[in-house]
């Protein structure tokens, strides 16, 4: 049975570019998993991260809010530069790519022609199978500071329309993708309709809480939310994230030393 995914090639890469081929960049890993025998191994990629403020139109439309849909694909359209509306973040202060040297969260540029499936499919089929990986659970990246929002309802707003979007456009096309569907974890019943809404999805393999938060997961009104993920029976993941804007790590001036401070003082907490 043809499964649409794109053979693996022999390649020869002299330069890696926002614009390379997923299957040229990771050639070493092809070569690497054929040598190690990884096809006869069951392996999963639980870390799997999307880009999706590359797709934040198609996401726009599933705003359930008619005003703020409206504003969102108004954003998008009508504004120099097209920024992701809504979206909180110090998204200019990204430096992972250190300067270039390694193409990390910066444009996908590669091209892809005459896919049945949506593009963020394709690039997911493009790594996982260069790399032998049986099974990718995919999250979110750039809505990892969502819960910082200055304005409250918008992590609801936003992450409910990126949950269905991405359950209805991704993971419905390739039964090798799963997620951990973000929970709104700013209000507790929204996080339990979450739950409630995509627990029966196959592909849902759990739920997860972005930990850039200032919330108390121990606290009381989580409760609820908690036996419910007991009852049906699915994981609860937390994600860290760097932050900037706490007063103590406003102290440091230095990326580097901001994101690997916050990134795990976030999951401690």
């Amino acid at each position: 049975m043809d499964s649409g995914v794109e053979t693996p090639r022999e390649v020869s890469v002299k330069e890696i570019t926002a614009d390379t081929n997923t299957r040229d960049i990771l050639e070493r890993a092809r070569k690497m998993g054929a040598e190690r025998n990884f096809d006869d191994m069951y392996i999963v990629d639980i870390d799997s991260h999307h880009v999706e403020t590359e797709s934040w139109g198609e996401m726009a439309e599933y705003i359930e809010d008619e005003v703020l849909r409206f504003q969102a694909v108004d954003h998008l359209t009508n504004r120099t530069g097209s920024p992701p509306y809504g979206l909180n973040g110090d998204l200019a202060l990204r430096y992972q790519d250190v300067g270039g040297r390694v193409i990390h969260q910066g444009k996908r540029g590669e091209k892809v022609e005459g896919a049945a499936v949506h593009r963020d499919v394709v690039l997911a089929q493009r790594a996982y199978e260069t790399m032998s990986i049986d099974y990718t659970v995919v999250f979110p990246t750039q809505l990892l500071n969502l819960g910082t929002h200055p304005q409250y309802h918008m992590e609801g707003v936003l992450s409910t329309a990126y949950n269905r979007w991405f359950a209805e456009r991704i993971l419905a096309d390739d039964p090798k993708l799963g997620a951990m569907i973000y929970l709104p974890f700013g209000d507790p019943d929204l996080c339990i309709k979450t739950v409630e809404e995509f627990a029966s999805n196959d592909s849902v393999i759990g739920f997860m809480i972005t930990s850039v938060r200032h919330k108390p997961v121990h606290h009381n009104r989580y409760m609820k939310l908690y036996g419910l993920l007991q009852e049906v029976g699915k994981p609860l993941g937390f994600h860290a994230g760097y932050y900037w804007a706490d007063e103590w790590t406003k102290q440091i001036n230095q990326f580097g030393a901001m994101h690997a401070l916050s990134f795990v003082w976030c999951n401690v907490v």
